[in-house]
């Protein structure tokens, strides 16, 4: 595989992690699904495949816990 077929999977790798997210988030029963998701965005894996697309896994796994605290936030408001 080429580099840029290297990328195109690596984008759709991370693009899937943060859309599975992003669906939990409506779903508060999903904690476990959070682990797992957690755990991926802190793994080796990920930060390999975010370093073959020029950012940090970690900031985005930041992005997506400040999305997911905001929205718990919004709740708690109502």
């Amino acid at each position: 595989m080429n580099n840029e077929g290297v990328k195109r999977l690596a984008t759709a790798i991370i693009k899937q992690a943060v859309d599975d997210w992003r669906a939990f988030a409506k779903h508060e029963a999903y904690n476990q699904k959070y682990n797992g998701l957690r755990r991926f965005f802190k793994s080796e894996w990920c930060e390999w495949l975010c370093a073959e697309l020029g950012v940090e896994a970690k900031d985005i796994l930041s992005r997506l816990e400040a999305e997911r605290n905001s929205r718990a936030d919004e709740k708690e408001a109502v």
